[in-house]
This record gives C-alpha cells, structure tokens and sequence, in this order.
C-alpha cells in the first residue's frame, strides 16, 4: 500500500512561509517592536500548538481511514464481476461502517476510487480533514487522500471440492445455496488477471459413492482402474454361484459382467476398495487395488421393505428346485421364493427385463443414486460454472463423506487415479481441499429409522455394499424383524447403524490425518446441522480441519443459505492469499 504524505509537510512549509512574511513586513516598520514581537511570538506558539493539536487529529484519522480501507479492498475481492462505480460503491459503504464521522463536519469522506491492476487492484481515498487553530495562518483543511493495493500471489493452486449432493440437499434451498456459494468461489479464483494460469479446481459431488467417469474434454479417467473381470474380493459378493448348464461353468456375478447381461451402462460410480486401499491414494494395478463399479442389487417388493424394485418378481412364474443347476432357485410358476434367494440368483439380469431410470429423486436400478461425474482439475471456467450449476441431491443409499474425501483427494495426488495434479515436491503449488456435508454419515434404512428394518439387507445399498451381508442364507424371508442369524458385513463392522456410522466416521478421522500430513489445506464446512445432537458431527469436522495459523482451524459451521456464501468467499479470499501491498 502506497501512502501519499505531503499533507503535513505542505501545512509547515505554509506555515512557515506565512510567518516568514509576516517577519519581514514588521521588519520594515520600527513602531511598537517589541509589542510586536510578543505578539509574533504568541502567533508562533499558536500555530505550533494547533498544528500539533491538528496532526494528532490527522494521523488518528489517516489509521481508522487506513484500516477500514485495507478491510474494504480485501472484502472487495470477494465480489468479483463489479463495475467501477459498483466497486466504488461497495468501499464507500464498507468504510462507512468502520469509519464514522468522528468529529461531525470536521471530517468528511467525499468518497473512493477503484483501479485495477494487473496482479490486483488499488482503492485511493478522497477526505478532508477541517483544521481548528490552523487556520489562523490561512490553513483550513488537511487532505486525506491515501491508496492501499491488494495484489494475488503468484503460486500455482489445486483445489478439490468435494460437494454434498445427497437427497437431503434438495430441502430447505440447500442444493441452491451450493451452486451460488461454489460459483462465487470460482468466480474469485480466477478474477486475477492470468489466474487461468495458475488456479485449477476439480468438483467431487458425492452421496453414498462418487462417479469417477468423468469424460470431459480435460478428463483424465482410464477404465484400466476398473475391476472388470472380479478380481477385488468385494466384487460381485451379493450374488450367489450359479452353474450355466450348457457351459458347466458358473455365471459371471461380477458388476461388469451383470451390467452387459442386464443391458444397463454402468454410469461410473465406484465401490470403496477393500481395506485398506479405502483410505489411501495407492495407484490401481490388480487386485483389491482396482474400483469395483458400483452396482446396486434388485429388491424383491415381497422382502418387506425395499427401495430398489427394477426387476419383475418371480411370484407364480417359477418354482422351487432342490437339485440340478437352478438348486435353490425358483424356476416356474408356484409359490413365490424367499426374497433373500430371489435377490442373489445372477441368472436373473441374464434371463429378466431390467428396468433402469436414471434420476435423482425417483431412480431405479443398478446405477440408483449414482449423481453427476466428478470434474478432474482444470481452468476451464465454462465447465466448472456449467458442472455445479448441474449439481442435484441424489436420493438412495445415504451419506458416505469418506468416499468424497477419498476421491478429492485422489484429484490432488499426481499418482493414478487421474494424475493431472502437479507433484506434492513441488513447493510452488498450493494444494487445498474443501468438503461439505449437510449431514452425518448415514447408512439408510428403507424401513425407516430403525436399526432393524423389515430388510434382510438392513439398509439401502452403500459405497460399503449392505449393512448386512453375511447371515442372508440363514434363513430370513420376507417380512421377518428379527436380526437374529442376520449376519454383519464386516466393511461396516456391525449389525446396528450406529456402529457403522462410527466405522465410516474412523475413516474419515484416518484421511484427514493423511491429507493433512501431505500439507493439503483442508478446509471443512458443516452446512445447516444445527441441533444438539449434531454436535458429534461439527467436532469431527473442525478437528479434522487444518489450522489456520493464528491459532485457530480452517472449520466453518454454516447455519443458514446467506452464510454459506460468505464462507465460501473467504475460502476463495484465503486461498487467493490477497493481501495489502505496503
């Protein structure tokens, strides 16, 4: 910040200048010398008092003038896309809050002008000061005309925004408030001149899984990271072996595989890994370290209670078989099978139509609840402006925040899965991370808020597969409630929601620890939880947020849409490292 300093110094050379004169034409005249020379000497000491008297009213309000001005030109970065007179506005009512009229009349703030700049912008006042004693020698005014600039860093940026997108975003204009707060983000990000060539953003909305098919013209996906042949050991586990009598060789229950026979495109969704490659950044290359494309299994309408019905019920279209290669399988008309047995037969999406609607409140099939793909890093202004203006809450299977943590992530890592991000060696690149969620980790309940539904499945189907898993065969049909012989899977460790949630939750502790460890800025934001209850939630989050170096974390609680706004421009202004030029 440049400060303009001639006031005071004009005002003593003035000064000087007039007392000077004044000196040389009582010179001149010999009448009354010493009574003039008393009265000089009192006009000397006037002056002196009064200037000093006026310098200390100046430099009081050349600091409030100062301060309130710097405040404005940081704020001013977060509204960008003004016009000059809108610029000029928004200062002049900023410092008008900060910096009232302290002495009424005697200081008055005419107003502001705003310069851009090639790394930033300058504001330079325009205020007088009224003078007191000093106008006894012709001084009447003292100029407050100063200028403080704000100019951008020049370090390269990455920034990962890993974006709630669950059903739940769709209540209270929530999804809404998102688009305008990560628009206003983007907008401050590349506002400095040349930051298209420096700042790149990649979008992560997630729910219960993130799709990771982004084919973007900047993408970088390469299905070589998919599991497409079953070789992850979560592949394929909610179905059961099914001999083909013509082959003698069982069906492929693999997602792949089930995706080609039933006729359905995978969208792109994946399945957290196997542990423990769920929470680490481990380039694919075989194995458990390879995504399983997620694939949400057909419910049978007669288990109780469902939420995924896309293929037709076998109730009087086949029967029981007790031997041969449909053992344990309904083949032809009779009475309809245990639901458990319908859902696990494979041949099923071989032999039946599937019916798939893709959207996000009222989808169905193997892709349900599957959102928008995620946008690897880029400048492209176009797109990110076009991806979350597309964003929508996506109903089916809960709330999962590791797996958006984990694919934010995986965005700044220069290793594969997508490696567009620069090298974590490289000292000039600022890589930062933001994720929101507008609520706690939930593995869903079709039946409701029990831990038990009427489901054998005990929950919507999730980045982490069922709530239940191992216990299906065990004999539970239709309609039962108890969890008796139900079996656990052992990805959520337990039979109760509750202790899932805590398992997902360990997961997202253990990433944050990681992420911060590999000097990421992590930003968190919990958005409208509110209630006593959520408390558990916010303290997750702030702690998982990195410090702010003045003592405090780079958490934000967002209570309301208008917040939310403001904390993504501070974010934006944070990140953007704006600062005061002195």
């Amino acid at each position: 910040m440049s400060i303009k300093w001639p006031e005071f110094k004009t005002i003593k050379s003035t000064a000087f200048r007039k007392i000077s004169q004044n000196i040389k034409n009582f010179a001149r005249r010999e009448d009354g010398n010493i009574a003039i020379m008393f009265g000089l000497t009192c006009v000397v000491l006037a002056v002196t008092m009064g200037g000093a008297i006026d310098y200390m009213r100046f430099n009081r309000h050349k600091t409030q003038l100062l301060t309130a001005m710097d405040a404005a030109a940081l704020a001013l970065s977060s509204h960008p896309g003004l016009t000059s007179a809108e610029s000029e506005a928004f200062v002049a009512d900023y410092v008008k809050n900060m910096v009232p009229n302290g002495d009424g009349q005697l200081f008055v703030i005419n107003g502001f002008t705003v310069k851009n700049n090639p790394s930033g912008y300058e504001v330079i006042s325009d205020a007088v000061m009224e003078t007191t004693l000093l106008q006894v020698i012709g001084v009447t005014e003292m100029e407050l005309a100063f200028s403080t600039e704000v100019e951008q860093n020049s370090n390269h940026i990455e920034l990962a925004l890993a974006l709630d997108n669950t059903g739940s975003m769709r209540s209270n204009g929530k999804i809404q408030a998102l688009r305008d707060a990560a628009t206003i983000l983007v907008d401050v990000m590349y506002e400095a001149d040349k930051a298209d060539e420096r700042v790149k953003i990649g979008l992560v909305p997630f729910v219960t899984t993130v799709n990771i098919k982004d084919t973007t013209t900047t993408g970088s996906y390469n299905s070589s990271w998919i599991d497409t042949t079953g070789q992850a050991k979560h592949n394929g586990e909610n179905f059961d072996v099914v001999i083909d009598p013509v082959t003698g060789s069982p069906i492929p229950k693999h997602h792949t595989a089930l995706y080609n026979a039933s006729g359905v495109t995978w969208k792109g969704c994946v399945e957290a890994r196997a542990e423990p490659y769920d929470t680490d950044t481990t380039p694919p290359g075989g194995g458990d370290t390879l995504f399983v494309p997620f694939f949400s299994p057909d419910m049978d309408t007669n288990m109780g209670d469902y939420s995924n019905n896309y293929i037709a019920d076998p109730e009087g279209e086949r029967y029981w078989v007790s031997t041969g290669w449909r053992s344990g399988y309904w083949v032809t008309i009779s009475s309809p099978p245990p639901s458990h047995i319908t859902q696990r037969d494979p041949s099923r999406y071989y032999t039946e139509t599937v019916s798939s609607v893709d959207h996000y409140s009222s989808g169905k099939g193997p892709n349900r609840g599957c959102p928008r793909a995620l946008v690897d890093l880029t400048n492209d202004t176009d797109m990110l402006y076009a991806e979350i203006d597309a964003m929508e809450g996506w109903s089916g299977g809960g709330t999962n925040i590791a797996m958006g943590q984990f694919w934010a992530w995986n965005l700044l890592d220069p290793s594969e899965p997508f490696s567009t991000a620069q090298p974590f060696t490289d000292k000039d690149v600022v890589k930062a991370m933001v994720v929101l969620t507008d609520g706690e980790n939930v593995i869903t309940n079709p039946g409701g808020s029990t831990n038990n539904s009427k489901n054998f499945n005990g929950s919507d189907y999730t980045g982490y597969g069922f709530l239940l898993k191992d216990g299906i065969h065990d004999g539970l049909d239709r309609g039962a409630t108890s969890a008796v012989n139900r079996g656990t899977n052992n990805r959520l460790a337990g039979l109760e929601n509750n202790s899932a949630v805590e398992t997902v939750d360990a997961k997202v502790e253990e990433m944050c620890v990681k992420i911060k460890a590999e000097k990421i800025r992590l930003y968190t934001i919990t958005f409208q939880l509110n209630s006593a209850s959520q408390q558990y939630l916010r303290d997750l989050f702030e702690e998982c947020a990195s410090d702010d170096g003045y003592g405090g974390k780079l958490f934000y609680n967002s209570p309301d849409n208008a917040t939310l706004e403001t904390i993504f421009r501070e974010i934006a202004r944070d990140l953007s490292n704006l600062r005061v030029v002195r």
